[in-house]
């Protein structure tokens, strides 16, 4: 009888070490089917990315060929209209460097008013580049925001789309009088060449603000400096820049 019991025994204990070790193995195979689940979608997103990456350079790539043909044709055939054609492609939808080149290249257009146009649009690039203000880049967003107190700090810049002429030009004028007037570090009167503002990341229309991220409170101020210089404060629109610039701000000019 106590041997019926003992080999029992044993077989309870070997049944429940069975199912330890079962269980075990199940919760460490579920385990590497997690991590494998999570590496696959890893490398699906990587996929996924890399393909949009590439159709995105391909897409980029094909408009770039199209608009420099367009340009070589233009240039050959001697044709005004073709060449205004041409130069409006180029300013409209390239980008450096490859549009700085082509430019220069209508630079030698025979074409007089072309080649006048092109070389007046390449000097106002340049000089609008150098003008341009030095990037810091935030290692972190500002955890308080801007307080108007800061307001002095700045350095602003109003911008007037050239195609206003003296008109944009005059109005800008006001209001970068009105902020020097308001004991700013810096306040810069800019014309936006038009060219300039044919390309993405520009295209400005109306009265627009742009400031970084925490500095709400300035750029409330800054609207009402440009109310105080007769623009409208409804009419003043306040976008996100994405330059990181520190203690600078822009405003532009640019009604329809």
């Amino acid at each position: 009888m106590s041997e019926g019991l003992g080999t029992g025994g044993i077989l309870t204990s070997i049944n429940l070490v069975v199912t330890i070790v079962a269980a075990s193995v199940g919760i460490w195979t579920k385990a590497k089917l997690d991590q494998a689940d999570v590496v696959l979608k890893r490398v699906e997103a990587q996929t996924q990315e890399s393909t949009e990456r590439r159709a995105e350079r391909e897409s980029l790539e094909r408009r770039q060929m199209s608009v420099y043909e367009a340009v070589v044709r233009s240039l050959e055939s001697d044709d005004r209209r073709r060449q205004e054609v041409a130069m409006a492609l180029v300013t409209s939808m390239l980008s450096d460097p490859l549009r700085h080149e082509l430019l220069l290249v209508l630079t030698k257009s025979q074409v007089q008013e072309i080649k006048q146009a092109a070389v007046r649009t390449v000097q106002q690039e340049q000089l609008f580049k150098q003008e341009q203000p030095p990037v810091v880049v935030a290692s972190a967003p500002r955890a308080q925001p801007q307080h108007p107190a800061e307001f002095s700090r700045y350095r602003f810049d109003v911008f007037w789309c050239e195609r206003l002429g003296a008109a944009g030009q005059a109005q800008a004028a006001r209001i970068g009088a009105a902020l020097r007037d308001s004991g700013v570090a810096q306040a810069r009167v800019r014309m936006l060449p038009d060219s300039i503002n044919a390309q993405a990341g520009y295209r400005v229309t109306g009265y627009v603000i742009r400031a970084d991220e925490g500095e709400e409170a300035v750029a409330a101020h800054l609207r009402e400096v440009m109310g105080g210089a007769g623009v409208g404060g409804q009419a003043i629109q306040t976008t996100r820049s994405r330059q990181g610039t520190a203690n600078y701000m822009s405003a532009f000019v640019c009604p329809a």
